[in-house]
């Protein structure tokens, strides 16, 4: 019997020492695809871990850039504003200016003229006939006098 259970060994063995030598090369090449398949994976994530990075740094530069123009901008409004305000300013004295100018001209000529009305008045109240005969004569007297 333990011949036979020798020989069944024998006759047994060979296929199972086959399979499980197969099953053996299978696992080593399984593992070393996991190993390459890791390997591959832990390339993938440093790549992404450095894009990553590299995002975040063009994504800190773009808001920075972003906000600085928009400063700038901001102070190009402002003195953009500022000047005009400046010139409307100015504009708005420059008319006040020639109003006042205006009125006072305005102002001159309505006081010369009632300067004149009231001057004619009192020439016309203190005036007599008598003072007009020798105003007349005094003024025939001098155009006699231009003709010669």
């Amino acid at each position: 019997m333990l011949a036979f259970l020798a020989f069944l060994g024998w006759l047994i063995g060979g296929p199972i020492k086959r399979s499980i030598g197969a099953r053996h090369e299978r696992l080593q090449h399984e593992a070393a695809e996991a190993r390459e398949r890791r390997a591959k994976a832990d390339t993938m994530a440093a790549e992404i871990e450095t894009r990553l990075h590299q995002l975040e740094a063009e994504i800190r530069s773009i808001r920075e850039r972003a906000a600085s123009e928009g400063e700038r901008q901001k102070q190009e409004l402002l003195t953009a504003a500022e000047t005009e305000a400046r010139k409307i300013l100015q504009n708005a004295r420059t008319e006040v200016d020639n109003q006042v100018r205006n009125a006072r001209h305005e102002l001159t000529e309505y006081a010369g003229q009632l300067a004149s009305e009231r001057a004619e008045q009192i020439v016309r109240e203190k005036i007599t006939d008598a003072d007009h005969k020798k105003l007349f004569e005094e003024s025939v007297r001098e155009v006699e006098g231009a003709q010669s």
